[in-house]
């Protein structure tokens, strides 16, 4: 039997995962890895809608906190998301949020958040900061290249 994938309704959209770009002036948080079908990736902090998640900013703030390895509080993470809006794709059934990063992500050295995920230590990757403008020629994971135009002229 194939899995079922969770989805919340939020604003009449479907929504099976969210993410979150902190961003900072034009530097942008990205996470950079070896994907399986992409080959090496620049991706957004985020994954799929769990269970537990009764609301989209709670799946974007839990996978960036997962993501981050833990070392940036999640209540610091969740309040900066609460109250965002986020950019929505219908194609991918995903939660986009863009946010300001608060500067205690701002002032860790990326080093910190390690090189892999600590939830899974299969999946081997850096975060790192990333000039916005760069964007256009970085192999981005699909789901950000339709976004990326707006993450450019955003802040």
């Amino acid at each position: 039997m194939p899995k079922t994938k969770n989805t919340i309704i939020d604003n009449n959209n479907d929504i099976c995962a969210a993410g979150i770009i902190f961003y900072n002036g034009n530097k942008i948080l990205l996470s950079h890895r070896q994907h399986k079908k992409f080959g090496c990736i620049y991706e957004d902090l985020g994954g799929s809608v769990e269970k537990q998640d009764e609301y989209v900013y709670k799946t974007a703030s839990r996978e960036a906190f997962e993501e981050l390895n833990m070392i940036i509080p999640y209540e610091t993470i969740e309040s900066s998301v609460k109250e965002a809006n986020y950019i929505y794709s219908a194609k991918s059934k995903y939660a986009l949020y863009y946010i300001k990063a608060p500067i205690d992500i701002y002032n860790t050295d990326v080093r910190e958040y390690g090189i892999q995920e600590i939830n899974n230590s299969k999946i081997l990757r850096n975060v790192e900061w990333i000039d916005k403008h760069e964007l256009g020629v970085l192999n981005l994971h699909p789901r950000l290249k339709n976004v990326k135009h707006k993450l450019i002229y955003f802040s």
